[in-house]
């Protein structure tokens, strides 16, 4: 295997994950007006068990820091901004050792894999608390879970790809 049969792969997966966060980013950016709101999201409520206000305006959806109430949406929108800036700048060969020589793109391939698996941890812990502590859903919320679960596993892909290329002795631009 050459360099160039691994990149066209690695680079459609790229744009993947291109595609999902784009998704994700008025999902997000729907989230946290929700949650600023004074109105019920009436489209989004249905009866209590699909009920988007009793979840995205519950003590969960924010993070108190003393001085402020952070919403978890808006760290969903910034994730999901850093997935897909960042996965446009690989697809485009900006060069991320500028910032710091060890970001090379398998270095900045890995730490938006582990981001994706922190991601999907915390939308765990969220819909744990949905299905047993509120006992309501959230359709958004939902759609943000399928959207982060899905470019965790482009990522794990992307990983195989390079994985294999090392274990055959050839480097690419993405490892």
């Amino acid at each position: 295997m050459t360099d160039k049969s691994i990149s066209p792969k690695i680079t459609k997966l790229l744009f993947g994950v291109v595609l999902l966060a784009f998704l994700a980013l008025p999902v997000t950016g729907y989230l946290t007006y929700m949650h600023y709101a004074p109105e019920a999201a009436e489209f989004c409520t249905i009866n209590d068990t699909l009920n988007c206000d009793k979840v995205n305006k519950s003590q969960w959806s924010y993070l108190d820091l003393g001085f402020m109430e952070f919403p978890v949406a808006i760290m969903g929108f910034v994730t999901y901004l850093i997935f897909f800036t960042v996965s446009l700048g690989l697809i485009a060969k900006w060069r991320f050792q500028r910032i710091h020589k060890v970001f090379r793109p398998g270095v900045v391939i890995m730490l938006l894999r582990w981001l994706s698996v922190v991601g999907m941890i915390f939308s765990l812990y969220l819909t744990y608390i949905e299905a047993f502590v509120l006992q309501a859903w959230c359709v958004f919320c939902i759609a943000q879970q399928i959207l982060i679960l899905g470019i965790m596993v482009l990522f794990f892909v992307i990983k195989y790809y390079t994985d294999d290329q090392k274990k055959d002795g050839v480097m690419c631009e993405f490892c």
